[in-house]
């Protein structure tokens, strides 16, 4: 058993799985997938399966365009600046000329 410091972590030159991740794994898989292309027909052949629903084709298209070109990029445009004080967005709101000073203070 590995010997752990008083707060709980593991003492320097201890593990808790001496043997570690099993060696090989990810060869095995790959070996018994031929390296993958076993699923990516079976997702083609899923896609273009006219009887399967049509969420099974869309999510089966989705992961072949995922996996074969990556996942799209998403861009957030932050570049926005506000330059209106809240006094007049309240005003934009309501329409009328009320600032911050007009709004009755509900903190006792």
């Amino acid at each position: 058993m590995a010997e752990r410091n008083k707060d709980g972590t593991f003492k320097k030159g201890t593990t808790p799985n001496p043997g570690g991740r099993p060696k090989g794994i990810r060869a095995t898989v790959r070996e018994l997938s031929n390296d993958g292309s076993d699923y990516i027909i079976l997702l083609d052949k899923w896609a273009r399966d006219e009887s399967q629903p049509i969420k099974v084709r869309k999510d089966c298209i989705s992961e072949l365009l995922d996996r074969g070109f990556g996942k799209a990029v998403q861009y957030n445009d932050n570049t926005h600046t506000f330059n209106s004080t809240l006094s007049d967005l309240l005003g934009e709101l309501d329409g009328s000329e009320n600032t911050i000073d007009t709004i009755p203070n509900i903190v006792a």
